[in-house]
Order: structure tokens, then C-alpha cells, then sequence
């Protein structure tokens, strides 16, 4: 699985970049580990407080919701139960305008400039099947071409997490982000150049394979087979992916974990966080459990 947006891989081995061509990095396949993956019985957990504060926690997916499926009842129950709905950045408009800017050189840096001219002509064709322009794509950022790619196209409906985020706002329910657009874009930005054209070189090279991915994850989390959603985070490693990973998952699953618990305390919160922060002995589920919550799995 590519860990982007919900979540997404992309990997092989540094490319060398000599003019006026490029080598295709290779896709190394690692067997899956056979090892049991602790958190991984169900998407939905209710997480109780020291003082019996009843919560609920969900792994979302950063797709549209026509894709992933909607809200099952059983989540829609848990988020009616609560008073406060949390996710991980607050997507208004004002940030989804924001998104934007953060995605493009300021001044009259190039994408070309920086890939290179035929893995330049290749990233733009592909990124024409999301409607991207040549002359908007020139603009984008390394980081914002791999991230794009790594999404299916052709869906523009709301994302499963925005469909959450209605039904609160609806609702009248407290709502809450855990992380700030900037703290989230900022981990791709430190990303060195060379990493990230390299994760571009790896999503333009693989695309087909990496696509076909995608939708066994989506097939496996409509399932809600969170183990089986899991394991596509195994399938690869790259030096540039791994780095990714860390900073995208592994970092940020503690930081996410210590913020929630002000309003885990409070009680009546439905927290929505990408699936893969949840399971594992370093996701969010281990962490609160270190702090002294309880955690149960929910029949979804």
C-alpha cells in the first residue's frame, strides 16, 4: 500500500539520473511477514478513559467515500453517540485552498527543472488523467506529483473522512483537528530532492502495479479486513519509502496518540485517523493502551 492521503507505497532503489534519459527503478517484491499484527480486528474501537470516559476511534481512508464505501451503521452509531468529532487535519475550504498553494513553486522553479525532461513528459501524461494541465503540472512540486499518482482517478466526490466531518457539523457536534496542514505538508517538504524524485521515478515507472494496489486495498478495506490492509504496507522497501514511512506513519502515530488524549479525556469523542495508524506495536491503539486506556475491538 502506498502510504499517502490513506495511505499509500512506492518503492525500488535511488535512481542514478544521467541527460537526456533515466533509469526505471526496480519494484522489489519482501515476502509478507507471517507474524500476528496486534490491533487488527476491526476499523472501529471504543477507547475508554482511566475514569470510564467512553470514546470511539475509526480507521478511515483518505478516498472518496463512493469507493471506499459509506459509513457502515455501526459507525454511524458510534459517531451519533458522541458529542465531539476529531480528524486528522479540519478539511474546509480555506484548507483545501491552502493545499493548493503548498502544492506549487512560488516563483519560477519548474517541475522539469528538477525531474528531468523525459521523466518530466512521463509524470505529465499520467497526471493529464487527474485533468492536470501541462502548464498547472509545471508548477507542482516533486512531492505533490507522487502523492497525486498515488490516488485513483477520476473520482470527485467527497472523501470518506469529509462525509464523517458533514454528518458532525449536521449534527452540531464539537469539531476538532489533531494535526495542522502545515505539520502534515512540511513532512513531505523535508523530504530531500533526491528522495522525492525519486518516489516520483518510482510511481511513474510502476503506476500500473502500483494502481493495481490500490484497489486490492480498497477491496480489503471495504471488506474491513484491517490485517490484510496492513500487510500491503510489507509488500516493498526503498531507501526513499522507508524514509517516508517513518516520518508519515511511525512519528506521527505517537504525536496523534498524545494530542487525542485531551479530548479522549473529556469523553464523548469520535476520533477519524487513517487505518494504518491503528494496528501494530507503534500505532495509536499501543500508545493510548501505554497510557492507561482501554481499547476494544467494535463489530463493524
Amino acid at each position: 500500500m502506498r502510504v499517502v492521503r490513506f495511505s499509500v507505497l512506492l518503492l525500488g532503489v535511488l535512481l542514478t539520473f544521467r541527460s537526456p534519459g533515466f533509469e526505471c527503478p526496480r519494484l522489489p517484491v519482501v515476502p509478507p511477514s507471517g507474524a500476528p499484527v496486534r490491533y487488527t480486528e476491526s476499523l472501529l474501537w471504543e477507547v475508554t478513559g482511566p475514569e470510564e470516559q467512553r470514546n470511539f476511534l475509526f480507521g478511515t481512508i483518505h478516498l472518496a467515500a463512493e469507493m471506499t464505501g459509506q459509513p457502515t451503521p455501526a459507525v454511524t452509531s458510534a459517531l451519533m453517540a458522541s458529542t465531539q468529532f476529531g480528524m486528522e487535519v479540519i478539511m474546509d475550504l480555506e484548507t483545501l485552498m491552502e493545499i493548493g498553494e503548498r502544492m506549487r513553486y512560488p516563483d519560477r522553479k519548474t517541475l522539469r527543472a528538477v525531474l528531468g525532461d523525459e521523466l518530466f513528459m512521463r509524470a505529465i501524461t499520467l497526471l493529464s488523467g487527474y485533468g492536470i494541465s501541462e502548464s498547472d503540472a509545471a508548477q507542482l512540486k516533486p512531492w505533490a506529483v507522487f502523492t497525486t499518482l498515488s490516488l485513483p482517478p477520476g473520482t470527485r466526490s467527497a472523501p470518506l473522512d469529509m462525509v464523517l466531518m458533514s454528518t458532525a457539523q449536521r449534527t452540531r457536534k464539537t469539531i476538532f483537528g489533531l494535526e495542522t496542514l502545515a505539520e502534515q505538508t512540511t513532512i513531505f517538504e523535508s523530504i530531500e530532492m533526491q528522495h522525492q524524485v525519486t518516489l516520483v521515478a518510482e510511481t511513474v515507472c510502476h503506476y500500473e502495479v502500483l494502481n493495481q494496489i490500490t484497489a486490492d486495498l480498497i477491496d480489503d478495506y471495504r471488506r474491513r479486513d484491517l490485517r490484510a490492509v496492513y500487510r500491503h504496507a510489507e509488500r516493498f522497501q526503498s531507501p526513499a519509502q522507508d524514509l517516508l514511512t517513518e516520518e508519515l506513519l511511525v512519528a506521527r502515530n505517537l504525536r496523534l496518540a498524545q494530542r487525542m488524549q485531551r479530548h479522549l479525556a473529556a469523553g464523548g469523542a469520535f476520533i477519524a485517523i487513517g487505518a494504518l495508524h491503528l494496528p501494530g506495536t507503534e500505532g495509536v491503539l499501543a500508545h493510548l493502551v501505554a497510557h492507561g486506556y482501554r481499547v476494544r475491538a467494535v463489530a463493524d
